[in-house]
């Protein structure tokens, strides 16, 4: 069943499902994507318990959060495409329920995000800049 919801499901089932499966497998999840639709796979991870994301689109989009796991708040450090100057951050429960979004301006930056109010669970992020969509995994304790 959780095979069929990775391959054919829609929205945060779809990304909670692939992940349950990766982490299965022993496999940090990060979901990087030029196109929401055609999801591709990578993660890089640093430090015994910490795990830092730096996913990259194609066009120039990066991201980076941390730390994951996050407790109070969580840093996300982005450098937009050349003819972007704003983003959108969303955070999404494994409902698929957006529960925080926030847009950042300026071609690159650091913008802190306060979690004193989201419960602790699994979420899903989703970057958005342009034609660059980036999705990846928070983990909030």
């Amino acid at each position: 069943m959780l095979e069929d919801m990775a391959e054919n499901g829609v929205g945060g089932s779809q990304l909670m499902a692939r992940s349950i499966l990766d982490e299965s497998r022993g496999t940090p999840t990060i979901i990087i994507s030029s196109c929401p639709t055609i999801p591709t796979y990578g993660a890089t991870a640093r430090g015994e318990s910490e795990e830092i994301t730096e996913p990259t689109s194609d066009r120039g989009l990066k991201v980076e959060v941390s730390p994951n796991p996050a407790t109070s708040s969580v840093e996300i450090s982005y450098v937009l495409p050349e003819k972007e100057k704003t983003a959108t951050f969303v955070l999404t429960n494994t409902l698929g329920v957006n529960v925080l979004t926030t847009e950042f301006e300026g071609n690159n930056g650091v913008a802190t995000i306060n979690l004193d109010n989201i419960p602790s669970g699994i979420y899903f992020y989703t970057v958005r800049s342009g034609d660059d969509v980036m999705t990846g995994k928070l983990v909030v304790e």
